[in-house]
């Protein structure tokens, strides 16, 4: 349940992120590229912080059960 949690809102970023790099595909300029690139930065930084987060609460239940 707790991985389902913090997954559910990836997935509605990841669909924020595919339909900027198609209007920036379509139609860039300067401002929407910087704009894709920090949002591409911080779904990066989020997604190596929660994965890290995830195995480590795995480990504790893990450690916990044995």
């Amino acid at each position: 349940n707790t991985v389902l949690t913090i997954t559910t809102p990836l997935i509605g970023l990841e669909f924020l992120i595919a339909s900027d790099i198609l209007k920036t595909v379509v139609d860039p300029t300067l401002d929407e590229l910087a704009i894709l690139g920090g949002v591409v930065i911080v779904r990066t930084v989020l997604s190596v912080f929660l994965n890290k987060e995830i195995k480590e609460l795995a480990e504790e239940e893990n450690s916990k059960s044995t």
